[in-house]
């Protein structure tokens, strides 16, 4: 007789519920352990500085106004978080070249953080670092320059941050400076078509230029307390939106870069215009006057001879509209001061 099955005591549907119950608890766990090999007693010696590591990455989508998005945390008495000594900081794992790197590092953006990073955290800066050490921002191309950002490790510190918006900060500001030749050879170019003395054309341009120049030193201004701002929001940030920052920022320089170079030109093609119809019209005017005197002075002498000796011959002979057709509509004959020539007389 063959043996009736038991129930089981767990339902499928009971089964996934106890899984996800159980991933959500050891996700959880994971978000409130420290990092492996990191000591406890960096992150206890820390005073106000509650959950750094986690409440960058949860920030939402960067703002065109971001320089309001990132806040500093501080103490009860508006101060930046201090921190307790006694952390010697020195790592033994390293090779010849990362001790230099390390010490510059150090003497960058808050320094103080470096006591709360692990070894782990550290060594990663380094590699981040050493990426972008000794790379010429001129002859780094846009591929080459992203390449290295997608390459970043994370989590990125504040002075990572600082060190890598640093080089691509002067590559997108040499762009700029790319663009001013650019718009100087346009300069050039338009002043050669509209016949622009060089005179003219060269103190345009310097009014063009000192004009960008001053938008490229605004710009700076902004973009250096724009990082700022953002570096201390916290002591880590999440690689992945530190990427984006740096990606929203490219296309906010190639927007100002092109705008600027945009309007440049706009305003020396209206300039190299406007003084080309200007001479046009002087020179028309000019001609008209040197051709208008002699046929004046002509005319006048002219007039006196027949005043003189013809008048009363004609008078006589019965010819006075011939005589009032030929001295007083002189510009049937003779162009006048238009810029289009003589004016006829219907």
């Amino acid at each position: 007789m063959k043996e009736e099955r038991k129930p089981s005591g767990f339902s499928p549907f009971s089964d996934i519920v106890f899984c996800a119950l159980a991933l959500s608890c050891l996700y959880a766990l994971i978000q409130n352990v420290h990092s492996p090999g990191e000591p406890s007693h960096n992150h206890q010696k820390v005073l106000n500085l509650p959950n750094d590591r986690s409440c960058r990455s949860l920030s939402g989508r960067i703002r065109s106004d971001v320089k309001e998005l990132r806040i500093p945390y501080l103490t009860e008495d508006e101060e930046e978080p201090l921190y307790a000594d006694g952390h010697s900081g020195v790592d033994t794992d390293r090779s010849l070249l990362i001790p230099e790197i390390y010490n510059d590092m150090k003497g960058s953006f808050w320094k103080k953080y470096d006591k709360v990073l692990t070894e782990k955290e550290k060594t990663t800066r380094i590699k981040n670092v050493m990426l972008f050490k000794n790379q010429d921002s001129q002859k780094t191309t846009d591929e080459e320059l992203y390449e290295k950002i997608d390459q970043l490790k994370g989590p990125v510190d504040a002075a990572t941050m600082i060190f890598v918006w640093n080089y691509f900060h002067d590559h997108e500001r040499n762009k700029y400076i790319w663009m001013l030749e650019d718009v100087r050879e346009t300069c050039i170019a338009l002043a050669d078509n509209y016949c622009v003395p060089p005179e003219y054309a060269h103190n345009q341009f310097r009014y063009v230029h000192d004009k960008m120049i001053k938008m490229l030193l605004i710009r700076e201004k902004f973009e250096m307390k724009n990082i700022k701002q953002f570096a201390s929001d916290a002591i880590l940030c999440a690689r992945w939106e530190f990427q984006r920052y740096l990606k929203y920022k490219r296309a906010s320089w190639a927007y100002f870069t092109q705008s600027m170079e945009r309007k440049s030109t706009e305003v020396l093609q209206e300039c190299f215009c406007s003084f080309d119809n200007m001479n046009t019209s002087q020179m028309s005017l000019k001609l008209g006057k040197t051709h208008t005197r002699p046929a004046s002075s002509f005319l006048a002498k002219a007039s006196s001879a027949v005043e003189m000796f013809l008048m009363p011959c004609l008078l006589k002979w019965g010819l006075p509209s011939l005589v009032t057709h030929f001295f007083w509509a002189p510009s049937r004959h003779f162009p006048c001061a238009h810029p289009r020539g003589a004016i006829s007389i219907s």
